[in-house]
């Protein structure tokens, strides 16, 4: 039993739709000038300029660096609004192979 509430799909205004099994290749972009570098990683778990992967599963992007040592993970509904606001670089995405079932 889940205790909190699920988040909302996808972003009303997304340019682009992330399904379950995706896997994109994303940099921050936005500005970090109100934080510093040290305390937005800590807050947020982006570091500027660097490339992240991420895989969607479960109504979550759980991402890594190319290193696979720095994890983070947030939800599809503001990844979506991330890169709608032209604050996530958006560099590839590759669509995961869905499966479809008659009954």
């Amino acid at each position: 039993m889940k205790l909190y509430n699920k988040p909302p799909d996808h972003y009303k205004f997304a340019k682009t739709r992330l399904n379950e099994g995706d896997e994109i290749r994303v940099v921050y972009v936005g500005s970090i000038e109100n934080f510093g570098a040290k305390n937005f990683k800590r807050l947020f778990g982006w570091i500027q300029n660097e490339e992240f992967i991420g895989t969607v599963s479960d109504g979550y992007v759980k991402f890594r660096n190319l290193k696979g040592a720095h994890q983070c993970r947030y939800c599809v509904y503001n990844v979506e609004a991330l890169i709608s606001q032209e604050r996530l670089k958006m560099i590839s995405i590759k669509r995961g192979s869905l499966q479809l079932s008659l009954w």
